[in-house]
């Protein structure tokens, strides 16, 4: 029978919750449960110890030549030498993984295990009967804990301010310890750019539409001076007259070296994410050369590219309507069904209330407020088209919106919207749909009739009095930078009188 319990030394809201159970043992020494157990390994790659690495190398290097005859061989070897002269046995202390907060002496860790004590001994105090325990012990308790968050306080004071002390002639220093008190850290974020009216933050795209500019500056040059009668000049040849022929049945390679490998290794960059450490594998890069060059040209002879080296390959669409398939299906779980119109009882309305709504002065003073160059939905028609045929179109698309109102039926071509999918700033892959998010472009006449409407329901209804003062959407003289203003208030506040804030927040 499983036991189980939870283990607690300290006051934590995290608790070791420990579970015993007797795993049977097949015959083959294998566990009848499927359990994969999670190992983590440390490393230390100090100077001493890659020169370490590299005798170890040396002192086998004609085994690695005689037994690494695949890269499985060879990266089972060279891990084996890194897991000899690197790996820890406990993980090192460091800026990254400190045990405690450097201002906690020995005699602060003291008192919080006092405190720890006196805490345990108030709930054990407690029961069904008396919940809150013995009063004298959880006053005892809650004295000490004050007088020992101050402590820490003062002592985390005294720490930092020895430090601005200690570099108070040094600028860079001192903003150093202003950013790790502030939590400052860096953010990397990719610069994005506004292509076709749309903000890109892809660099594979951006780096074609510059070079695609920068390319054609010449020729858009010369077209423009040959338009305007100037002298004439001959057009640009194509980079492709410039080519050789090609010959597209003959390739040859030439057998890399132990130099090339070399120079290719020490040209890696330290600092990139690999499943061995660049610089562990800079020292003994000229031990290595020779077998690598072997194994590389085994490799490109053969035509076979080693197992060990291959990633899942990510499944890639084929064609511009199986991607729009799979963006929608993403994006609009929902349902992507066309709309079938139902027929439904006409509103008891009065025609003076539909003239009064959609008046002939509201539209007018409606239309004029959209941005002329506005984006377009399905039917392509900005703003400033219809604002320049409004003298002509005015009385049918009221005529129509009053009975679309009526009769509780928006007009099919002005229910199609259009979907644009916009790159997520900072996305490491942008072959995957949720790196997007989608924006609506609606028809304008939509937009003009939902604004009308709202102004009926703000102007003629007062509707603004009787929301909530905590509704932000559609309502004049609110945004959402107005609601982001008051969650952050609400935060700052909270922060500021050491209490916690609780947020909730719903996608829908």
């Amino acid at each position: 029978m499983p036991i189980s319990g939870v283990l607690s030394n300290r006051i934590s809201h995290h608790h070791m919750i420990y579970l015993i159970k007797e795993l049977t043992v097949d015959n083959s020494g294998q566990t009848c449960a499927n359990v994969k157990k999670k190992v983590t390994t440390h490393y230390n790659y100090s100077n001493s110890n890659l020169d370490k690495l590299c005798e170890e190398i040396e002192k086998d290097i004609d085994r690695m030549h005689s037994e690494c005859d695949t890269f499985e061989s060879f990266l089972e070897f060279f891990q084996e030498k890194i897991d000899t002269t690197c790996k820890l046995l406990t993980p090192r202390t460091s800026k990254r993984n400190s045990i405690v907060n450097p201002w906690i002496t020995e005699g602060l860790i003291n008192s919080i295990e006092k405190k720890a004590r006196l805490y345990f001994d108030w709930r054990k105090t407690c029961s069904l009967t008396l919940p809150d325990g013995n009063d004298s012990l959880h006053v005892k308790y809650k004295e000490f804990s004050k007088v020992l968050k101050n402590l820490i306080k003062v002592a985390k004071t005294v720490y930092y301010s020895n430090k601005f002390e200690k570099y108070n002639k040094n600028s860079k220093k001192t903003w150093e310890i202003i950013n790790e008190l502030r939590g400052k850290t860096k953010m990397l974020v990719k610069d994005d750019f506004i292509i076709d009216g749309q903000r890109i933050a892809n660099r594979r795209i951006i780096a074609n539409k510059f070079n695609e500019y920068f390319t054609s500056l010449a020729s858009n040059l010369n077209e423009q001076i040959l338009s305007n009668d100037y002298v004439t000049i001959d057009p640009i040849n194509s980079f492709v007259q410039y080519l050789s022929t090609s010959v597209s049945s003959s390739i040859f390679l030439e057998d890399t070296t132990p130099l090339e490998i070399v120079e290719i290794i020490t040209n890696l960059k330290n600092g990139k994410a690999s499943d061995i450490p660049i610089i562990v594998l800079k020292r003994p890069a000229k031990l290595l050369s020779t077998i690598l060059a072997q194994l590389y040209n085994n490799c490109m002879q053969s035509g076979i590219f080693p197992s060990i080296f291959k990633h899942r390959v990510k499944t890639l669409t084929n064609s511009s309507s199986e991607t729009l398939d799979i963006m929608a299906s993403t994006h609009f779980k929902e349902g992507t069904e066309e709309y079938v119109h139902t027929t439904t009882t006409a509103l008891n309305i009065t025609n003076d209330l539909l003239n009064k709504i959609y008046s002939e002065d509201r539209l007018d003073k409606a239309i004029k407020s959209f941005e002329p160059y506005k984006a377009a939905g399905p039917d392509n028609l900005q703003p400033t088209i219809i604002q320049n045929a409004w003298s002509h179109i005015s009385s049918l698309t009221r005529a129509i919106m009053k009975k679309s109102h009526e009769t509780q039926h928006i007009p099919k071509p002005w229910r199609n919207s259009r979907g644009i999918f916009i790159p997520k700033p900072g996305k490491a892959d942008y072959n995957q749909p949720k790196s997007y998010r989608t924006i609506t472009l609606s028809p304008v006449m939509l937009k003009l009739q939902e604004k009308v409407i709202l102004w009926h329901m703000q102007n003629d209804l007062k509707i603004a009095q009787d929301t909530n003062k905590r509704q932000f959407g559609f309502k004049r003289g609110c945004s959402t930078e107005a609601a982001l203003h008051k969650v952050t208030h609400m935060i700052e506040r909270g922060i500021a009188k050491k209490e916690y804030v609780l947020g909730v927040f719903l996608d829908i």
